[in-house]
């Protein structure tokens, strides 16, 4: 049955959370790291993170009603510190949302991250997932 991308964040996650650990087979965990450095922010922070490990691939997930450049620039930044704590995995980003401007599609197209959106017609989300390509 197709359902309507939910118009919250809290919605959003947990529909689109089920439906991506149903399609991986495993199920998203929340993680977090102490960003010593300061790569995410550019000071020291602790970042929290949701992920979904099958095997040695890692999927960094973002979920949110609307996107704006800063968050998928963010998502790298976050994934540039996940893959220095976790140097043997391959690495990838997906992006569940509600709305995506063009603009902003084509910045998370250059980064090879995975976006499913209203836009698209991904109401079901993760009904044909594909493993998305590595960030690199």
């Amino acid at each position: 049955t197709l359902r309507p991308i939910p118009n919250s964040d809290d919605q959003l996650y947990a529909e689109a959370s089920s439906l991506l650990a149903k399609d991986f087979g495993g199920s998203i965990s929340t993680t977090s790291f102490f960003d010593e450095a300061g790569v995410v922010y550019g000071k020291p922070a602790h970042i929290s993170l949701d992920v979904i490990i099958k095997a040695q691939h890692h999927y960094l997930c973002s979920f949110s009603n609307e996107i704006k450049e800063y968050d998928i620039h963010l998502l790298v930044q976050v994934g540039k510190l996940y893959k220095a704590h976790t140097p043997s995995c391959s690495l990838a980003c997906i992006v569940v949302t509600r709305n995506i401007p063009e603009t902003v599609r084509a910045v998370a197209d250059r980064f090879k991250m995975k976006v499913y959106s209203k836009e698209n017609n991904d109401s079901a989300i993760a009904r044909n997932l594909q493993l998305p390509n590595e960030l690199t």
